[in-house]
């Protein structure tokens, strides 16, 4: 807490988020996946996007607020997604958005596979919905908008939107290409992302002197499937279904009251 509250010595900063764990890593396969996940998206991520102003959220499992710019600018929204859709109004209001590498908190991560479905598909609809509907980041430019709010916006856009929505004709052309060579290309592209993988542990080892137990290593192996695969087909269905049935609108974590009064649904 100490680490993080040193982030606003600057008075820029207007919320600064810290390393998350994984602590029940070694209750299942899927939490030693997450464990890995996080390890990389976080951990490495996150450190590189602070270089250039461009963390889009404060992670909802651990992050610290100036209490005075929180309830002057309304604090968190009644809704889904309030950490990210807090931190992008912190960022459109001018405020610095910190990552602080050595600050650790740790969480539980879903045990089940299901479980996970469920709260990936939450985070991913609610992202699309904030980011787009009522923050209107699909524009090519907003009114008095710094570079570093560019590059985040570019970043969810080019490295998690686009080849998202397009995985299955990009699965499609593979097959037509490649014909019966298909699963050896494909196979090539998971030992490529597997080296991938392990350099970024080694990184964020060598970074953060900080590594993942036997379990996670071993579950590592099939990370690309996990993350390419498993993944990205979920939060292809998550973003399908929001943009074509607004499924965010109905998420059952907002209490039914709170739902009738932000969307004026009395049925």
């Amino acid at each position: 807490m100490a680490r993080l509250a040193d982030a606003f010595r600057d008075p820029r900063v207007g919320g600064a988020s810290c390393n998350i764990a994984i602590s029940n890593e070694r209750d299942s396969l899927w939490t030693g996946l997450q464990s890995v996940e996080y390890l990389m998206s976080i951990s490495a991520g996150r450190s590189i996007l602070d270089v250039v102003g461009a963390i889009a959220c404060l992670s909802g499992a651990c992050s610290m607020y100036c209490r005075e710019t929180f309830l002057r600018n309304g604090g968190l929204d009644v809704g889904p997604g309030e950490d990210l859709e807090y931190s992008l109004r912190l960022r459109r209001l001018g405020y610095l958005i910190r990552f602080v590498p050595d600050a650790w908190a740790e969480t539980d991560g879903p045990a089940s596979g299901i479980g996970l479905l469920r709260q990936r598909a939450r985070w991913d609809r609610d992202a699309l919905r904030i980011r787009f509907m009522m923050y209107g980041e699909l524009s090519f430019s907003h009114p008095l908008e710094r570079l570093p709010d560019t590059l985040q916006r570019l970043d969810f856009i080019v490295f998690d939107l686009v080849p998202t929505l397009t995985l299955p004709l990009y699965l499609i052309n593979v097959v037509l290409l490649f014909g019966p060579r298909a699963a050896l290309f494909l196979g090539a592209i998971y030992v490529s992302l597997l080296w991938i993988s392990f350099f970024n542990m080694a990184l964020a080892f060598v970074m953060f002197n900080r590594s993942i137990g036997f379990f996670a290593l071993s579950a590592s192996l099939i990370f690309p499937f996990y993350q390419g695969v498993y993944l990205k087909c979920a939060r292809f269905f998550s973003y399908s279904s929001e943009i074509i049935f607004a499924t965010s609108r109905h998420d059952d974590f907002v209490p039914p009251r709170v739902r009738r009064a932000l969307l004026d649904d009395r049925g």
